[in-house]
C-alpha cells in the first residue's frame, strides 16, 4: 500500500471540488483531488463527439455577483459570450415563448389570457404553501400552471407537481425572478428583467472552464483521475485517512481536511455510516443525452425548447450551435441535443441506444412531422446523478443526514452533489467561497 500525506483531501473532479482545488492552490495549501472518472468535469463538462460538442445539461449563466462574472472572464481570457435568450414551449401542439410574453397568452390561448392575467396579479403572498403545484398556482395562478408546468413537471420528475417540494420552485422557477418578470409583461411594474433577456456561455463550452480549472492547478499527482474509494477512517476527532485504488494498486491518503462533492450516498457508504434508512431517502433524477448530428445550416433559432407531452420521450431539446458556433466543427452542420429524463436502472435507463434513438426520431415527427432533416450520426450519454430529487418531505432525511455527518468536525460538504443541493453554476461557486472561507481564515 502506498501512502500519499496530504492536508486537504477534496472528493470530485466537478467544478465544485476543482473550484475548491483552486482557491487552496491560490493560499499555497497542500491538497489532492480524487475523481471516479478518467475525466474531469462532473455535471459541468463538455462532450466532444467528433468535433460535434455538447454540455452535460446546457448551462446558461447569469451572475447577480460581478465577482463571480469577472472571474469566469478572466479565467476563460474574456472567451465568454453573452446571448439573447431564446426558449420555447411546445403545448397543445403550439409553439409558445418561455417565459410567456404578453402578446401570446391572448394571441394562442384566447379568452384564456385574460383569465392568466387576472389570477397573475391576485396577490396570495400569504398562503401557505408545501408543493411546487401550491407554489406554482399561488404565483401564477392555476390556468398557467396547467399550460405551462403540470405536465412538463411530472415528465421531468416522474411524480405530479403535489408530490415535490416547493423549494424546487423557489429555486429553480424563483431564482430566475419570473413572477417579477411576467408581471412587468402585464402591467410594467419595470422590474429588471435583464438576467432573464440575456445569459452568458462560454466560447468553447461549460467543458472550457472546467479544463481551465484543471490547468490552474496542475501539478505532480495534485489530480487522481479513475480512482475508486475503498473506505474512509475516523476516529473521535472526525476523519483521518481515505484508501483507494488506482491502476489496481492501494493507496492510503492521511488528512487533516477532507472535502466532499461526492453524492451523500457515496460518502455514507465510504464512511460506513448507516442512517437508520434515511440513505435511502436521498434520491436523484437520472439523465441520458441523445446527440444528433445534422445535415443542416441550422434547425432553429431556439436556446430551449421544452415538450410536456407525455406520449414524447425527451422533455427538453437544445441546439447547442445555438449558444455558441464553437460546438459544431463547421458552419454547414448542426446537432440537436435531446434530454430524456429517468430513474437510475429504469425501463428507459436500461434501453438499448437504437431504442433509444428510435424514440427520438418518433417524437420529432410529432413535434413537426412536415420538416424532416438528415442524421448523420448520434452518440448517447447516461448520467445517474443528474439532479437532487426534491420530492415533497425529503428535507426531513437530507437535513438528518446532514447535522449527523456534523460529528466528523473537518468533514465540509459543498456543490450541487456533495450538499444535494439545487445549485446553478454561480451558486456553486458562492457554496465554495463561503465554504473554503471558513477553512483559510
Amino acid at each position: 500500500m502506498e501512502k500519499i500525506d496530504t492536508e486537504f483531501l477534496i472528493l470530485g473532479a466537478g467544478l465544485s471540488g476543482l473550484f475548491a482545488a483552486n482557491l487552496l492552490s491560490r493560499h499555497k495549501k497542500d491538497f489532492i483531488v480524487l475523481e471516479k472518472e478518467s475525466f474531469p468535469g462532473g455535471l459541468a463538462r463538455t462532450i466532444n463527439y467528433k468535433g460535434y460538442k455538447f454540455d452535460v445539461g446546457g448551462h446558461r449563466l447569469n451572475f447577480s455577483s460581478s465577482q463571480n462574472l469577472h472571474f469566469t472572464k478572466d479565467i476563460l481570457e474574456g472567451r465568454l459570450l453573452r446571448v439573447k435568450k431564446c426558449s420555447k414551449v411546445f403545448t397543445s401542439g403550439k409553439l409558445v415563448n418561455y417565459p410567456p410574453e404578453l402578446i401570446d397568452c391572448f394571441k394562442f390561448f384566447g379568452k384564456t389570457g385574460f383569465k392568466i392575467f387576472l389570477e397573475l396579479m391576485r396577490n396570495k403572498n400569504n398562503v401557505h404553501v408545501d408543493s411546487l403545484e401550491e407554489w406554482v398556482e399561488t404565483n401564477f395562478g392555476q390556468t398557467l400552471y396547467k399550460l405551462y408546468f403540470k405536465d412538463y413537471t411530472k415528465k421531468v420528475w416522474g411524480i405530479a407537481g403535489n408530490m415535490i417540494s416547493k423549494k424546487l420552485a423557489q429555486r429553480r422557477i424563483g431564482s430566475t425572478n419570473l413572477v417579477k418578470m411576467l408581471k412587468n409583461i402585464f402591467v410594467q411594474t419595470g422590474d429588471s428583467i435583464e438576467n432573464q433577456q440575456y445569459f452568458y456561455y462560454p466560447e468553447k463550452g461549460m467543458g472550457s472552464i472546467i479544463d481551465k480549472l484543471v490547468e490552474n492547478i496542475s501539478g505532480v499527482d495534485r489530480v487522481h483521475f479513475a480512482t475508486s474509494i475503498k473506505d474512509i477512517q475516523s476516529n473521535n476527532n472526525g476523519t483521518t485517512s481515505l484508501t483507494f485504488i488506482k491502476n489496481e494498486k492501494l493507496y492510503k491518503a492521511n488528512f487533516k481536511v477532507l472535502i466532499s462533492s461526492i453524492p451523500l450516498i457515496d460518502l455514507l457508504k465510504a464512511l460506513d455510516c448507516k442512517q437508520n434508512g434515511f440513505e435511502r431517502k436521498v434520491l436523484y433524477r437520472s439523465l441520458i443525452l441523445v446527440n444528433l448530428l445534422v445535415d443542416e445550416v441550422r434547425l432553429s433559432d431556439e436556446h430551449w425548447r421544452y415538450i410536456p407531452d407525455p406520449d414524447i420521450i425527451f422533455s427538453r431539446m437544445h441546439e447547442p450551435k445555438n449558444w455558441s458556433k464553437c460546438m459544431v466543427p463547421n458552419g454547414d452542420k448542426t446537432s440537436l441535443c435531446l434530454e430524456i429524463f429517468c430513474d437510475y436502472k429504469d425501463k428507459v435507463w436500461d434501453s438499448d441506444k437504437e431504442i433509444l434513438f428510435k424514440k427520438v426520431k418518433s417524437g420529432l415527427r410529432q413535434i413537426n412531422p412536415q420538416n424532416g432533416f438528415k442524421i448523420t450520426d448520434f452518440c448517447i450519454e447516461r448520467i445517474r446523478y443528474a439532479y437532487p430529487f426534491y420530492y415533497l418531505g425529503y428535507e426531513i432525511f437530507v437535513d438528518t443526514i446532514k447535522n449527523n455527518l456534523n460529528m466528523f468536525n473537518n468533514l465540509v460538504l459543498i456543490g450541487r452533489t456533495g450538499t444535494h443541493s439545487y445549485f446553478d453554476i454561480e451558486e456553486c461557486f458562492d457554496n465554495v467561497k463561503v465554504a473554503m472561507a471558513n477553512l483559510l481564515f
